[in-house]
């Protein structure tokens, strides 16, 4: 008989620990269910701010040609108004 309770002990423990492990991956998986999402979400996030950032730094490289064309505008017309300015004087 006490055999019998000790193997029905035993089964008893068996069982819990099998539920108990089954919980946990029940958990363990919608963890990592969570996991995957937030992943994805970031990983969209992050792409999207990579796509920002090369358009922003192209628009960047275009500024600057712009401002360096204007540069080299004002020097020309200032350089043909001191051009002028010598003939005048000549």
């Amino acid at each position: 008989m006490k055999w019998c309770l000790h193997r029905d002990d035993h089964f008893y423990r068996i069982q819990t620990e099998k539920s108990q492990i089954l919980s946990d991956k029940a958990t363990l998986e919608k963890v990592y269910q969570a996991l995957l999402e937030e992943h994805r979400r970031l990983q969209t996030k992050f792409d999207d701010v990579v796509l920002e950032k090369e358009d922003t730094l192209g628009r960047l490289r275009e500024v600057r040609r712009e401002v360096d064309s204007k540069k080299n505008n004002k020097t020309d017309a200032m350089m043909r108004g001191e051009i002028e300015r010598l003939r005048a004087e000549l």
